[in-house]
């Protein structure tokens, strides 16, 4: 039968109805299956046998519609519509109006300076009916974090994510030419470890059995060396039992993008992202990328973002937060160091002056398809930003301030001063008297 709605990508899932049968465990076990790809634009669709299908999302698998995950064959892609072909997709059933802007979001903070994944609606439906399901209901299709991700779709996404840079000048080139009279050649970053934070991936040092470290951060490059030592390396410095305060920033500074580090936290907490991970109470639901080794910008991690169903005040609520809310003991510490506390601050400064505005967000809001959200959930959007520029407003101290200063010249014998104040929480991490 032709798709029932022609709004967006139509794709159909066809399994047996034992297979169908045993999916009511609510687990994550793969299946067989058949998928369908409909084009709305050419009416015709396209058949895919011997793919494999599983519910995803280990923390979402008793929430209806489920999630999917479907896994095709590397000699027959799926021309998808994100823009290349793909072996693997994902479709989100939860929330995706506020996982649509959450991911938009991501993309386009900071002048598009962190990575994150590109996204695309479409309705799926499923044969035999899924427990729980809705048939041609709406998902989001959210790109694969994978080696693909890291080479930007192979070279389809523009800018690419992960540039190679000359390993003399840290200039960015395509190839060794590139590099110039400085010399060197041209490293190619997108060969580095991909891990995904798991449950209980809460950024602790566990000593140096890999074992202790496999189950919490999967693999999703290089699987086949099972090697963890970059792990290690970023949980010792950030672990206060194996880093000291005073060594702490250098030791921070040695494995990780700082600044990306300092962003990521402040858009999970301007959103008053619900989700459990590790910007609130679990280690879940991000990512962590490593340079591979040899590197001339040396392991340089990155924390990308996995999830926002949950953005916006919540899992279908819309409440406010403090943007301290972060308990989990290693990422709080990084909120809370004395060197890390005004960028995190200033980053949520930064936005609420260019991205997180009514000019910028109530257009994007209004953009999500009336299928997606309609005009009272749109209105709920829009005034939710506006109350959640005034409740993050009323948090920030933006003056710095300097009591017990003496007149000029200083007369008295005594040799020290007591001085206090207040400092600019947008953006100050050092303050040097002279």
């Amino acid at each position: 039968n032709p798709p029932a709605t022609t709004d967006f990508p139509h794709y159909r899932l066809i399994t047996t109805q034992y297979n169908r049968t045993l999916q009511d465990a609510h687990n994550e076990d793969e299946h067989d299956g058949t998928f369908v790809h409909c084009n709305t634009v050419s009416a015709g669709c396209q058949l895919f046998y011997n793919v494999v299908e599983r519910y995803r999302g280990q923390s979402s698998l008793g929430q209806h519609p489920h999630g999917f995950r479907i896994n095709f064959p590397a000699s027959k892609k799926l021309q998808s519509e994100l823009g290349f072909p793909v072996t693997k997709l994902n479709v989100m059933s939860q929330h995706i109006d506020r996982q649509a802007l959450g991911y938009q979001f991501f993309r386009e903070a900071f002048s598009g300076a962190l990575v994150a994944q590109l996204t695309q609606f479409v309705r799926l439906e499923t044969n035999p009916l899924s427990h729980g399901g809705v048939q041609d209901f709406a998902y989001m299709n959210v790109e694969k974090e994978d080696a693909d991700f890291l080479s930007s779709q192979g070279g389809n996404i523009t800018p690419l994510r992960f540039p190679g840079v000359c390993t003399v000048s840290l200039a960015t080139c395509t190839t060794t030419a590139d590099c110039g009279a400085l010399g060197g050649t041209c490293f190619d970053r997108t060969a580095g470890n991909l891990y995904k934070g798991v449950l209980s991936a809460d950024l602790q040092y566990l000593g140096t059995d890999e074992n202790s470290y496999r189950g919490r951060y999967e693999k999703e490059t290089n699987e086949t060396e099972d090697i963890f030592t970059d792990v290690m390396a970023l949980t010792f410095a950030l672990d206060p039992d194996t880093t000291s305060d005073a060594n702490f920033e250098s030791a921070v500074n040695a494995v990780v993008d700082e600044n990306e580090w300092a962003r990521f936290f402040a858009i999970q907490m301007l959103l008053v992202n619900q989700e459990g991970g590790i910007y609130r109470d679990t280690g879940d639901d991000y990512l962590l990328y490593f340079e591979p080794s040899g590197s001339p910008l040396g392991p340089n991690t990155k924390i990308l973002q996995r999830d926002t169903d949950s953005v916006f005040g919540g899992f279908g609520t819309f409440v406010q937060e403090t943007i301290w809310r972060t308990n989990i003991q290693t990422p709080q510490r990084f909120l809370r160091n004395n060197a890390y506390a005004g960028r995190f601050v200033g980053a949520i400064c930064d936005l609420l002056n260019t991205d997180f505005t009514p000019a910028v967000m109530n257009p994007r809001i209004d953009a999500l398809p009336p299928a997606i959200a309609d005009a009272a959930q749109k209105d709920r959007f829009k005034q939710w930003v506006v109350d959640r520029i005034a409740y993050v407003n009323g948090e920030i101290t933006r003056t710095t301030t300097l009591t017990g200063v003496p007149a000029s010249p200083y007369t008295s014998a005594s040799p020290t001063l007591s001085l206090s104040g207040q400092l600019n929480q947008c953006g100050t991490y050092r303050v040097l008297l002279n």
